[in-house]
């Protein structure tokens, strides 16, 4: 299990408009047919200030209808102006989550990067929460804190290891993962911690997962890989797999810059010594500036059918659109790149095909699937976001056309698909799919992030509205759903757990604190659910 990063990623995704990758500009809402900022309808009149003329905007009187509105479900008006109203989905809050962790740290993005696992081999699981800040405040240096898995709400002071930076810049902590295996020795914890932004280009650092003491990452790591000349934004994505076949897990790490060359590095294990990028077995470098390889990365199915596991590479500034590359193993030392690609599956230009993905056995047939987040693809309106889904096993090139299933929203700056999870929630045997979907703070009359979850096995096309249940945050614009951590059952009753960051916020009255929150799994008829 592997969490990547939302805010920055937010950031590179859309606030680089100017870059290569290209990228819509979040410091203004979308310009959408039908705005005063289209030719022809420059001499109608915007009634209501909104932004929007008819017959886009289907209530010219009321600045709270727009096709940027949030339509609130079952109120019986069509706020969004898509012709029908939102539908009502089963829900809870996160408020009833069994666990939750809050930030006592405003604005620094806590929650942004998750992990689940037996980090110091006590027997009981650990959670480990990032909180890199850099979005709102871009003093605060990055923090990552580790805590035992327990019922109840949680301060910093209940952590049993915070690693800090004494000297450094925001982003420490953009992704994590929590490894046990022969990454530094067989059956040895370790936490592999991404530092993309540091001023020396950027770094990971692999920290014994028995450290117990809060201290600065960089005396608690046993190793240090940094990057090499001229290089930046090194270490965004990082992920572990056996890719050669000899039993023990290499390294993965990215380096998506959106303004260079993306790269994907791979050390054989065990990793043991400080190191430089360019001395990795393997270098997957891209072919063009801007494509962003290497911003997300997985490596825990065999999707091309081949008996092994398989390498899969997001390249969400490709220029075909984002770009998912399926590389099998074994990789062999210099080898890779998207020459071996057995499949490769392009989204649109600006669509952030590539950004999050995950990759597990979704239709019951014990083959492994891959659901695609293409969180910025304009479908039911802008940035509406959708969940592209197919079965394995993959080969040749395909588009997010030739899904095998959809999962659609039904409206616009939903973000649906930033983060994806798979969980057996309900505990019937079969994988369920969790959906984050955090919201564009452009949402007009604003409504918390969700998490959606639709039950498996999936196999036909889907919209929101077929949603078994809907985790629904507490804040406006806290980005509730932007990290998911599936597939583990503290409890052992068979219904498989689920991890919901939300890094913007749970006070809004005294600041952005950002928040974890564990949500058992259970039967969904026996949940207790808001009406």
């Amino acid at each position: 299990m592997i969490a990547f990063r939302y805010i920055i990623g937010l950031t590179l995704a859309i606030g680089l408009a100017c870059s290569p990758a290209g990228g819509v500009d979040s410091a203004k809402p979308p310009e959408t047919e039908g705005t005063p900022t289209d030719q022809g309808n420059r001499e109608k009149s915007d009634s209501d200030g909104d932004g929007f003329l008819p017959p886009t905007d289907c209530d010219d009187d009321d600045p709270a209808i727009s096709p940027i509105a949030f339509d609130q479900p079952g109120n019986g008006k069509d706020e969004n102006c898509d012709g029908m109203d939102a539908p009502v989905i089963p829900w809870i809050s996160v408020e009833s989550a069994t666990g939750s962790w809050v930030s006592s740290r405003p604005g620094d993005e806590y929650a942004s990067a998750l992990e689940v696992g037996d980090r110091d081999d006590d027997g009981q699981l650990d959670i480990v929460i990032s909180a890199p800040a850099g979005m709102q405040i871009y003093s605060l240096p990055g923090r990552v804190l580790s805590f035992p898995l327990e019922a109840g709400t949680h301060s910093e002071t209940d952590a049993t290891l915070t690693l800090t930076q004494s000297v450094g810049t925001f982003g420490m902590g953009y992704s994590v993962a929590l490894r046990v295996g022969t990454l530094q020795g067989e059956g040895d914890a370790a936490l592999v911690i991404s530092d993309p932004f540091s001023g020396v280009g950027g770094r990971a650092f692999i920290v014994p997962g028995n450290q117990g003491q809060s201290t600065d990452i960089a005396e608690a790591a046993t190793v240090t890989i940094r990057s090499g000349p001229d290089e930046r934004i090194f270490g965004n994505v990082l992920n572990s797999a056996d890719l050669d076949g000899d039993g023990r897990s290499e390294l993965i790490l990215g380096r998506g810059d959106p303004a260079d060359i993306g790269r994907i590095y791979i050390w054989r294990a065990p990793v043991l010594a400080d190191a430089i990028s360019t001395d990795a077995s393997v270098i997957w470098t891209a072919r063009d500036v801007g494509t962003r390889l290497g911003v997300f990365a997985d490596a825990t199915g065999d999707l091309t059918g081949n008996g092994t596991v398989d390498l899969v590479v997001g390249a969400s500034g490709h220029p075909d659109g984002g770009k998912v590359f399926i590389v099998p193993s074994p990789l062999e030392v210099g080898g890779g790149g998207s020459d071996r690609a057995a499949a490769t599956i392009s989204g649109s230009p600006n669509d952030s095909t590539g950004n999050a993905f995950v990759v597990k056995d979704l239709n019951g047939d014990a083959l492994d699937d891959i659901a695609i987040g293409s969180w910025l693809r304009n479908v039911a309106g802008p940035r509406s976001g959708v969940v592209s889904i197919f079965f394995g096993p993959i080969s040749g090139e395909k588009s997010l056309e030739d899904a095998d299933v959809s999962i659609r929203p039904l409206q616009g700056l939903e973000f649906m698909g930033r983060a994806l999870a798979v969980t057996d929630f309900d505990g019937d045997g079969f994988n369920d799919l969790a959906v984050g979907a955090p919201r564009d703070p452009f949402l007009i009359g604003g409504a918390p992030g969700r998490v959606l979850l639709f039950r498996g096995p999936l196999s036909k096309d889907l919209t929101t509205a077929d949603a078994a249940l809907e985790i629904r945050g507490v804040t406006v614009s806290g980005n509730t759903g932007s990290a998911l951590v599936g597939g583990f059952d503290m409890n052992s009753d068979g219904a498989e757990d689920l991890l919901v960051g939300a890094p913007l916020g749970v006070a809004p009255e005294s600041g952005t604190f950002g928040a974890a929150y564990w949500v058992e799994g259970r039967p969904f008829d026996k949940l207790r659910l808001n009406r």
